[in-house]
């Protein structure tokens, strides 16, 4: 079982972020979308989501620096990044500066599930 949860997508993909939505609004969530960086960063002050889905890769404002922001301000809020596969470095990097968790592209709507699950201590 899934607790409601707000949460804010950063993804300059339409196609991902509708895809996230849907997911995620069909599991019971309140679910916000940007399609960039710093749409992102002004939407976590405004809607205090539980939870952030960010890509990691943005024009402008990317996804690391989106995620250092958000820590910086409001560290208590769980980011999760959206990554490519073959990007092991970057995900070690983005970990160690805080983030909760990673997603693989293509998204897995099972693996997404778990993920948040996981990042909210809920299983």
């Amino acid at each position: 079982m899934i607790c409601l949860v707000v949460i804010l997508i950063i993804d300059d993909s339409i196609q991902d972020r509708e895809f996230l939505a849907a997911i995620l609004t069909d599991a019971g969530h309140v679910v916000y979308a940007m399609p960039d960086g710093e749409s992102g960063v002004l939407a976590c002050r405004s809607k205090k989501p539980d939870l952030v889905l960010v890509d990691m890769m943005m024009p402008g404002i990317n996804g690391m620096d989106v995620l250092r922001e958000i820590k910086a301000e409001q560290p208590s809020i769980k980011v999760i990044l959206c990554t490519s596969a073959g990007s092991e470095v970057s995900v070690a990097l983005a970990m160690r500066i805080g983030a909760d968790g990673y997603i693989v592209k293509p998204f897995d709507q099972d693996k997404i599930l778990m993920n948040i699950q996981r990042s909210l201590g809920l299983k």
